[in-house]
Order: structure tokens, then sequence, then C-alpha cells
């Protein structure tokens, strides 16, 4: 498939998918950049300490937790090599925040309507925790072979 946004090519040309595939200085530089990337949007998925204390904090991470999930795994998606202490602390934070957002007081719900009754921001978290961690996943796969 062809993006619709992109000015139409003459020739026969390479995608750019081969292009950076044969490059390596090219994607080891991507590489640091989407870790980096990476690294700034860390401390949007670090649940607050004392919630009771800092309000704003609790706000700011209410409100940007589900989008910097999805950054993150979009992030661990590119086919880049992937430093493992940079997968250890995501990973690591990404369960974090499920634990922080799952409630005590959570009764478990039986049977097919287990997630229709679950709160849907709760739900979004949710979501958005197992999309990284598959992208995670699938990361490690390709370390794995």
């Amino acid at each position: 498939l062809r993006d619709p946004f992109l000015s139409a090519r003459g020739g026969e040309e390479e995608p750019v998918e081969t292009v950076l595939s044969q490059d390596p200085a090219l994607r080891a530089a991507i590489g640091l950049q989407r870790d980096a990337l990476v690294k700034a949007l860390l401390p949007f998925i670090e649940p607050p300490a004392d919630a009771e204390q800092d309000e704003q904090r609790l706000s700011t991470f209410e409100e940007l937790i589900c989008p910097a999930l999805n950054a993150i795994s979009s992030l661990i998606a590119l086919p880049f090599d992937l430093p493992s202490n940079l997968y250890a602390s995501v990973l690591e934070d990404s369960l974090h925040v499920l634990l922080f957002s799952v409630p005590n007081d959570q009764a478990r719900p039986i049977g097919d309507s287990a997630l229709s009754e679950v709160d849907p921001v709760l739900h979004a978290r949710i979501q958005a925790v197992t999309s990284l961690v598959k992208s995670l996943l699938f990361h490690a796969h390709s370390w794995l072979g």
C-alpha cells in the first residue's frame, strides 16, 4: 500500500524501508532517537508516589497516561534494537501503571461480561498497557529469533 499523502513518484525508486535496512549508520541514529523519545516519555507513565499530597501530579498522570503508553508502544514497535535496560524500565513502569490503576476494592467479574463492567478509564488503561506489553513481547521475540 502507498501513503496517499505522499506525492506521486516517477520511475522505479526503492521503498524507504529497504533503504533504511541497508544503512547501518542511519538505523543506529534512528534507534538512538527512538530510545531518547522513549526515555523522555517514561516520567509520564510513572504513577504518583503519594496521590493525596500531589493532586496536580495525579491530574497530569490521569490525563496523559493512555496517550503516553500508546506513544511508547508505537515507538517500541519500530524495527530497531532496544537496549535491555530500557526494555526493563518500560516493562516495569507499565506494570506499575497496571497495579496503580486497579483499585483494591475492584470486584472480580465472572463470565463473559468481565470487561463490560469495568470502569471505562480503567479499561482504557488496561488496553494501553496490554498494547505496550504486546509490543515489548514482539520485540523480545525478534531478539530471540
